[in-house]
């Protein structure tokens, strides 16, 4: 959601910036690590340098930067990212998907506890994310700086009672808070229930699609008002490329309950067969696209058919 005037702010702040560089060359993911298009990014306009991103990611006062999330080179980019706004002279508190609201108080104490063990301190790994290690370059970051650290996630609990009773499993200062409340317009429910279509290979009971929608939202929701919460100085948002996306994503409902605040979106996606960039980058749902090789070729759908295949029943 760039505007003519983060734009021209962004070129005012250019000849004072102070030496950033993105590092598109040291890559760790193991697969299409020599694809020719591994680090070209892509504006809303076209291709477009690593100067023109970080000019706008020091002119804005949101940045929301989406991973794959067991991209090594997604968390070490985010992490270069978030040094840009602080080189630019700015605070902002940097919000977690990956951390639930009720360990906020383990984040509090993250400067006592130290980047190296704080991923054990949240039970990280156990809790299903990817090893702390290659998250771990965005919370040296982060702490080095005095950023606050936040929870931007529901609680499981929620998130579960969400889907078995929609928003009735809220209070309606909890739906108001995370902007359940407001208008989905159905451009936006059709997209997120293709994309849920399609990210489970067409496997998905169609009885799940609509619980699983307003799942979505609720965590959008609550992503957006942990980083409304801190407007004064301004978020960085560290979380899945849906969750990121301009269009329907948690940027899009901080722009209904911030309406005077733009947010950059920034998705950090993969490279693979093809070696066309409109393969990789055409027309997706942010303001800055940066292609990296490939964390992992696995097959998802063998698993999901696993889960979602018929039980057969047992023969005599």
């Amino acid at each position: 959601m760039i505007r003519t005037a983060l734009l021209a702010m962004a070129a005012s702040l250019a000849a004072s910036l102070p030496a950033h560089a993105l590092d598109l060359y040291s890559w760790q993911s193991p697969h299409f690590r020599d694809h020719p298009l591994n680090g070209a990014i892509v504006s809303a306009h076209g291709p477009a340098t690593p100067e023109a991103l970080l000019e706008a990611v020091a002119a804005s006062h949101f940045v929301a930067a989406g991973e794959i999330h067991d991209n090594p080179d997604h968390h070490r980019l985010q992490a270069e990212l978030l040094k840009a706004m602080i080189d630019a002279g700015k605070r902002p508190a940097v919000v977690f998907e990956m951390v639930p609201e009720s360990l906020q108080p383990v984040l509090d104490r993250a400067p006592d506890i130290g980047a190296a063990d704080l991923g054990a301190a949240l039970d990280w790994e156990e809790r299903g994310w990817p090893e702390w290690s290659i998250y771990r370059p965005i919370a040296d970051v982060a702490l080095a700086a005095g950023l606050p650290l936040v929870a931007g996630d529901l609680d499981r609990d929620v998130i579960r009672a969400i889907g078995q009773q929609g928003r009735d499993a809220l209070a309606a200062r909890d739906i108001a808070r995370i902007g359940l409340d407001l208008p989905f317009p159905a451009t936006a429910s059709e997209s997120l229930k293709q994309e849920l279509v399609d990210s489970h290979c067409g496997m998905l009971p169609e009885t799940m699609i609509a619980p699983m929608i307003t799942v979505q939202r609720a965590r959008d929701g609550a992503l957006a008002a942990a980083m409304a919460a801190h407007a004064e100085r301004g978020a960085f948002l560290v979380a899945g490329a849906g969750h990121v996306r301009e269009d329907r994503g948690a940027p899009a409902v901080l722009a209904r309950m911030l309406p005077e605040e733009d947010v950059l979106t920034i998705g950090l996606l993969q490279t693979g067969d093809s070696q066309r960039l409109d393969d990789h980058a055409a027309n997706e749902p942010f303001d800055y696209v940066i292609l990296t090789p490939r964390a992992n070729v696995d097959d998802h759908c063998a698993g999901l058919r696993e889960r979602f295949a018929p039980k057969e029943e047992k023969t005599d």
